[in-house]
């Protein structure tokens, strides 16, 4: 208990200065997903980044590419803020 108090105490003193943030590693440390994809995957990848409603069953939401833009090895700028499409999608 001793040590996570330490821990937490020290991570909460951190500044953004100090870190260097990369959810999903660098292009260097994870390889480039497109080379190592089977080519009939990239047949359609056209529609990766379209935005548009996902319909299954009686579930619609939006698809929302540029929140994931990093694990594709885009550029990604801070995501927009979340939107609840619940109400606009499923009357």
């Amino acid at each position: 208990m001793v040590m996570y108090k330490h821990y937490t105490e020290e991570l909460g003193t951190l500044t953004s200065e100090q870190v260097d943030w990369e959810p999903y590693g660098t292009l260097y440390r994870i390889g480039s997903a497109m080379s190592d994809l089977n080519p009939k995957c990239l047949e359609e990848a056209r529609f990766w980044r379209m935005w548009c409603p996902l319909i299954c069953m009686w579930l619609v939401e939006y698809h929302q590419p540029h929140r994931v833009m990093r694990q594709f090895g885009l550029y990604q700028e801070c995501p927009p803020q979340w939107q609840d499409t619940d109400h606009a999608l499923h009357r």
